[in-house]
């Protein structure tokens, strides 16, 4: 006679693998749903975060000096568009028109994997188009943010203690941004040199922690660079 122990035995193994299976089943096709419309989500992400600095961020940045030196660190990009819309172009609006621009580049590629649209001979231009657009707004703001991070680190001696803690804020801010603008320049090349595959997703995925991390940060603290150290 088979003992009831063996039943219970026998049903929670059923119960386990049919649950391992289920997740199994999950996961995959969790996962051939993120391959098949990552692109299109990157693309749109990039759209709306290029509008929210160009419509939103515009006027957020206080301190003139890093502005300049953004100007000088991206000359001759900076007075190419200046000329394009002949009005001066703060570190967000130039920063966010390079993410829209790669957006659209990215969406139009993934629509094209998509089967949805067919751009022929377009798809490498426009592929090309959206990885320079990306790796050119992530240098530009690792050489604002590098700037920044140096401009925060002179702090006067007269800084009182709300000042020092507003610029540890604004330092941690800042180091997540450079943590991501260097992962996702990495990334970038990596994946155009056709390095490992686990290696770019990696690199990728450090870009996207420590940029949520900012982005997460920045809209609980709003760190800001007191008057005494923007000036």
């Amino acid at each position: 006679m088979i003992s009831p122990g063996f039943w219970s035995a026998a049903c929670q193994g059923n119960i386990t693998t049919g649950m391992m299976e289920c997740l199994s089943t999950v996961v995959t096709a969790v996962a051939m749903f993120a391959q098949r419309f990552f692109g299109l989500g990157q693309g749109l992400f990039l759209c709306a975060f290029g509008l929210k600095e160009v419509l939103f961020d515009k006027n957020s940045i206080p301190s003139k000096k890093i502005s300049e030196k953004v100007k000088t660190a991206c000359h001759w990009f900076y007075i190419h568009i200046k000329q394009a819309t002949d009005r001066t172009m703060s570190y967000p609006v130039i920063h966010g028109l390079l993410y829209f621009g790669a957006g659209i580049a990215a969406g139009l590629c993934s629509l094209d994997n998509l089967e949805w649209v067919t751009l022929g001979v377009g798809y490498p231009i426009a592929y090309a188009f959206s990885s320079g657009l990306f790796v050119l707004g992530n240098f530009l703001s690792l050489c604002y943010h590098i700037k920044l991070l140096f401009h925060a680190h002179r702090a006067p001696e007269t800084a009182t203690s709300i000042e020092k803690r507003s610029l540890v804020h604004v330092k941690i801010s800042v180091i997540c941004a450079i943590v991501s603008n260097i992962s996702y320049i990495c990334g970038t090349a990596f994946a155009l040199l056709g390095g490992p595959v686990a290696a770019v997703i990696t690199i990728f995925c450090l870009g996207l922690l420590a940029g949520s991390v900012k982005i997460i940060f920045d809209f609980i603290v709003k760190p800001t660079l007191p008057d005494a150290v923007s000036s």
